[in-house]
């Protein structure tokens, strides 16, 4: 998650320092004048601002991009005007690494279900839009027939797409799963989902995929991934047709 910061000289270097232990989060730009926030902040569409209450109040129009507004303050009397303005965090000076990351917590979350409802909101289309992570700010729309197959990474997937392109979204692969049209898509490995029309051919426990692309799909997605090629599957009629698990093992044992 991309961050900025609208704080003091000092607490900029703290917030900053915190921001440093987690691999997800990335500084995107800091300032301790409002003005220049604000400019800043529209154009690096960052998904966490980080706001000090001691400053001149940050004007919120427009900036609903924005999924997370956490607010720093040295007394308790600022909470009213944070959570007034949908803050995910109110955060009492000084603070410590854990009380920062019961924030982060918060504000993953609040990512989370951003992301679910952008899903939603796109499911009964043919494409959906997704934030490259790997690209700053760009918003980039996603077709389903482009996409080729999906790998996880811890808290990121990496969506490959046609034309040797991929994009890297902060997503599980289990959200993206949930979202993608079942009858296109399948879990053939917990770390990989496939793009059914993009199979070229199925040898042993290899998955060829627009004849460029293998993956090795897992023994526990096996049924599921034959249950889905079985009825796809056009077999002479000269023998009693076979469980589709059956066939496979004939093949393989031709070698």
């Amino acid at each position: 998650m991309r961050c900025y910061i609208l704080d003091d000289f000092t607490s900029i270097k703290i917030i900053s320092k915190y921001i440093s232990s987690y691999k997800e989060l990335k500084i995107v730009g800091s300032s301790s004048d409002t003005l220049t926030a604000y400019s800043d902040i529209m154009n690096l569409m960052p998904d966490i601002v980080f706001i000090s209450s001691s400053l001149p109040k940050l004007n919120l129009a427009n900036l609903d991009f924005v999924t997370s507004f956490v607010y720093t303050a040295d007394a308790p009397h600022f909470a009213a005007q944070a959570f007034e303005n949908n803050a995910v965090d109110y955060l009492m000076k000084p603070f410590t690494l854990e009380r920062f990351a019961r924030c982060i917590d918060k504000a993953r979350q609040k990512q989370q279900e951003a992301n679910s409802k952008l899903l939603d909101r796109d499911r009964l289309n043919d494409y959906f839009f997704v934030k490259n992570e790997a690209r700053g700010n760009k918003v980039t729309r996603i077709r389903y027939d482009d996409i080729i197959y999906i790998e996880a990474s811890q808290n990121y997937v990496t969506i490959h797409v046609a034309g040797n392109k991929s994009h890297l979204v902060y997503l599980t692969l289990k959200e993206v799963e949930d979202f993608l049209p079942s009858d296109k898509f399948i879990r053939v490995h917990k770390s990989y989902l496939i793009n059914e029309q993009k199979i070229t051919c199925i040898d042993g426990n290899q998955i060829i995929l627009d004849d460029i692309h293998t993956i090795i799909y897992g023994i526990s997605y096996k049924k599921d991934l034959f249950n889905k090629v079985h009825p796809k599957l056009v077999t002479s009629k000269r023998r009693p047709d076979k469980p589709v698990n059956d066939i496979f093992e004939d093949y393989r044992s031709q070698f």
